[in-house]
């Protein structure tokens, strides 16, 4: 019960190594001697996966791809902005943010398919800044705009602060932080339980582990998909390289 808990849920090896941990532990404190670990790895019963054949998807039409803007950024999806430092990937994502919040046409050409609800999650930028960007981009617009994007874009100031979405614990694991279910209880509480984009800036605030080993990545990836389920988001992550990449 406690593990169906856990958002996600631990793969049954990594559950029991941390049930023997602590069963030794209380051994070890109670000066008793360990004779057997109680919690044995057993072989798991073998599960069946659903095979789809190709004759079934063929035989109906396809649902509609859903869009956040049109032809740009799919809805319900973790996409990523990846690009050198200093290439304008902050002031990029913020005209994301203001074209989904007002309804507004992106770069001339790509429209949102209507106005929505935007959370932009800063771990480099202070709220000063986000500020100065937001004038900055804004200055041209008219007032009915600008006050939609108002009502629309909400901010959350964590440059000053360690809020990581997943960290690594001694055994060398990578497990997803309290602060997502925290930071989704604080946008459902302030924006709704729907919301259109969710933009975090920059990956390498948020993520704990090694960035080049696979499972770790899974591991953030998964955390950014716990807003993309609780929000009914499309999260965007902005993600440096560096300028000989």
């Amino acid at each position: 019960i406690w593990n169906q808990n856990n958002q996600p849920p631990l793969e049954l090896n990594e559950m029991t190594r941390t049930l023997n941990n602590i069963w030794n532990k209380h051994h070890k404190n109670s000066n008793v001697e360990v004779i057997n670990t109680p919690f044995q790895s057993v072989t798991p019963e073998i599960k069946q996966y659903k095979i789809v054949k190709a004759e079934n998807l063929l035989a109906t039409l396809p649902l509609p791809r859903k869009w956040v803007i049109e032809d740009f950024l799919p809805r319900n999806i973790v996409a990523a902005l990846i690009a050198a430092g200093g290439s304008g990937k902050s002031y990029l994502a913020m005209n994301l943010a203001i074209s989904v919040a007002s309804g507004g046409i992106l770069f001339n050409k790509f429209m949102p398919s209507k106005e929505g609800k935007v959370v932009f999650i800063s771990g480099e930028d202070d709220i000063a800044e986000l500020q100065r960007r937001l004038h900055w981009s804004t200055s041209s617009l008219p007032k009915h705009i600008v006050e939609r994007i108002g009502k629309n874009i909400n901010f959350v100031d964590l440059a000053d602060t360690f809020e990581a979405f997943t960290e690594k614990d001694r055994a060398g694991e990578v497990h997803m932080t309290n602060s997502v279910t925290n930071l989704i209880s604080s946008i459902k509480e302030s924006v709704g339980s729907e919301v259109d984009l969710i933009i975090v800036d920059p990956v390498s605030r948020f993520r704990g582990g090694e960035e080049n080993l696979a499972v770790d990545t899974t591991r953030f990836v998964q955390a950014l998909q716990m807003f993309t389920s609780q929000l009914n988001a499309t999260v965007l992550c902005l993600h440096h390289v560096n300028k000989g990449a």
